[in-house]
């Protein structure tokens, strides 16, 4: 008898996820709050990278890619633009359950 196949994760809900993620990132650091922003990245610590280049400029977010791993742990490309000009992509990683935006 073959086992029942293991549950595929829901793509759809994970990219939402991700993409809910990006927008209060990018929503904080637009908004000059760095407390918030760094609330979203892996270390809790600082607004990350985005943070010291983009404070309050104009920041969209666009495609969403839930797509293999980074060190072990589920990873997301989140593509933006920061005033109109394209950027090199936020990447998420999932951490216990939460995904978080890396330095």
């Amino acid at each position: 008898m073959t086992p029942p196949p293991k549950p595929r994760p829901d793509i759809g809900a994970e990219e939402r996820a991700v993409r809910c993620v990006a927008e209060n990132y990018v929503a904080a650091i637009t908004a000059r709050d760095e407390p918030a922003a760094a609330q979203y990245t892996c270390r809790k610590q600082d607004g990350g990278y985005l943070w010291i280049s983009a404070a309050g400029k104009p920041i969209a977010v666009y495609r969403v890619e839930v797509r293999g791993t980074l060190g072990g742990l589920p990873a997301a490309l989140v593509e933006i633009q920061v005033a109109g000009v394209p950027k090199p992509p936020l990447v998420l990683k999932k951490i216990a359950g939460t995904w978080c935006v890396t330095p």
